[in-house]
């Protein structure tokens, strides 16, 4: 019998976005002060708020974004001798499958579909942006799909 795969792949591109998001959002915020400090419109002008509208929806964007990518944060496979556990997407809680139950695995561009006799499990790959690490991924997934078949 085949030692079973022991890994662990993590993304971090969610983080790296959301801190860009953030640091862009701080530094809108920022313009927006020092052009209503230095500003030359009387608060409650018409011109005053048609200067003010522009920088307004790109910081909600910014902030929006933020919290969006904050949800996407701490996304993992990771592969044990019993059992694959697993965090993708905006899902924040911990999922697993039991290696006994898996029938079958199909892998696909972004996507890999594991069939357990408890039902399916989507995996999307997408926030794995290094090459290598997608290919370690669809290599320890491809291993899993010969020890099935045997």
């Amino acid at each position: 019998m085949e030692t079973p795969i022991v890994d662990r792949i993590e993304t971090k591109r969610a983080e790296k976005m959301s801190k860009l998001f953030l640091y862009i959002g701080i530094a809108l915020i920022s313009i927006l002060l020092l052009k209503l400090y230095f500003g030359q419109n009387e608060f409650g002008s018409r011109r005053f708020w048609l200067n003010l509208l522009p920088m307004l929806l790109p910081t909600y964007l910014m902030i929006v974004g933020y919290k969006g990518l904050k949800k996407r944060t701490g996304q993992f496979i990771e592969w044990q001798k019993s059992k694959i556990l697993y965090r993708l997407g905006e899902n924040s809680l911990k999922q697993h499958i039991l290696l006994d139950s898996i029938t079958e695995v199909n892998i696909q561009l972004e996507n890999i579909q594991v069939m357990t006799t408890e039902g399916e499990h989507n995996l999307n790959i997408s926030d794995f942006t290094d090459y290598e690490t997608i290919k370690r991924i669809k290599s320890n997934f491809e291993k899993m799909k010969l020890t099935i078949t045997l």
